[in-house]
């Protein structure tokens, strides 16, 4: 699978690319998928690597539209699978989407559904060019019915006609900005210090200054108010870049491909791996649970926003550079009932630094950022879990 997949004919400066791009690191597989390989390397297939193994298998992609995803590394929550069995992905290429179609900027915004019902037909996006405008979305709608097409003026036309009208990926929010509402670089860079600042009169400023400039393509008033709305989302990570959603494809592809055809193998890893990562928590997890206020089990049923602590192991931690430079942290913590996703900013991530480390046992405090198929905590402190 190429993460350069998606390719937009749209002229961008250097400057906008720098800006906007973050440092794209690589993403290493989880270890049990590394076992897998291994096993089936000694027990099956003495030439077997992870990198040999098929594009568009097409028993792997039945299993994964036909929902039968347990234990398939990403593709086994609830969200995900509903996703997959609704699109049915006929290729590697469309898991990378299920994957973007389940990000917060998507699926709550919306475009999730409009996504899959206009890939298979029963709903159609059409763009229409400055002039006959009304008599054009009058004939397409009398054609597909009322509630059965959107239409887009034509200059949105090359950002999103890949992605069946929909804004998939934070390269089609910047594009939106630079050639729909006519940013320069400057503006673009302010725009993104602003949002991340949350400065509600820099905020307001750019509205004024976007519903402004998309008036020339044909989106006016209450519509380009909405539509602002939901590309500043772009810099709260709401949106995949497509070498993500590619990156993430690849290796949720691979744990499917080996669970369908070496299913031994494939469950003797991942039995092998789990008991590493829980077996030194058992022993404290009286203590943590004297500690922390939540489990991961409980975390289902708190509030947004609420500040919580839980205790576990961390199991995986990938890093990424922002624009300014800076460092942001996912990890995921596990106690003995799940896991859970953490996020660390910035200004966190220098001081927890020393704890970052792969089965380290760590106290963390934090709010819950409630959503609508999963829990996140955004991580204010990390200290190590005593021992006595």
């Amino acid at each position: 699978m190429n993460a350069g997949s998606m390719v937009y004919k749209i002229k961008t400066s250097a400057t906008t690319e720098l800006i906007f791009n973050p440092i794209q690191p690589e993403i290493f597989p989880p270890v049990f998928l590394h076992k897998a390989a291994l096993l089936i390397n000694k027990n099956k297939e003495p030439e077997f690597t992870l990198e040999a193994i098929p594009e568009d298998d097409p028993t792997t992609l039945q299993e994964i539209w036909s929902g039968n995803t347990e234990d398939m590394f990403l593709l086994d929550t609830d969200t995900i699978r509903g996703c997959a069995v609704k699109l049915k992905p006929t290729s590697t290429k469309e898991i990378n989407e299920v994957l973007a179609l389940t990000c917060p900027g998507v699926l709550y915004g919306g475009g999730a559904d409009d996504y899959i019902d206009r890939k298979h037909s029963r709903k159609f996006i059409k763009y229409f060019g400055k002039e006959n405008r009304r008599e054009l979305i009058r004939y397409y709608k009398r054609m597909h019915g009322k509630n059965r097409v959107e239409c887009l003026p034509q200059d949105f036309e090359p950002i999103l006609a890949e992605t069946y009208g929909v804004i998939l990926y934070r390269r089609q929010v910047i594009d939106i900005f630079r050639c729909i509402a006519k940013y320069s670089d400057e503006e673009l860079n302010d725009l993104r210090i602003t949002l991340e600042q949350c400065d509600p009169g820099g905020i307001a400023d750019h509205r004024k200054r976007f519903v402004s400039g998309v008036k020339q393509a044909g989106i006016v008033g209450a519509a380009g108010e909405a539509l602002f709305a939901k590309l500043s989302r772009f810099s709260r990570y709401d949106f995949f870049d497509a070498w993500q959603a590619a990156e993430y494809g690849r290796l949720a592809y691979y744990s499917a491909y080996m669970k369908t055809h070496y299913p031994d193998e494939y469950y003797a890893a991942l039995g092998k791996s789990l008991p590493q990562i829980i077996q030194p928590f058992a022993q404290y997890s009286e203590k943590a649970r004297h500690l922390a206020t939540e489990t991961t089990a409980s975390l289902a049923y708190l509030a947004h926003g609420v500040e919580i602590k839980i205790a576990g192991m961390l199991c995986s931690l990938k890093l990424i550079n922002t624009k300014k430079n800076e460092t942001v942290a996912f990890a995921a913590l596990e106690d003995l009932d799940g896991s859970v996703e953490l996020l660390f900013y910035p200004e966190v991530y220098k001081t927890a630094i020393d704890f970052l480390h792969v089965e380290s046992l760590v106290l963390i405090t934090g709010t819950a950022n409630v959503g609508e198929a999963s829990t996140m905590i955004i991580v204010s402190d990390i200290s190590p879990l005593p021992t006595s």
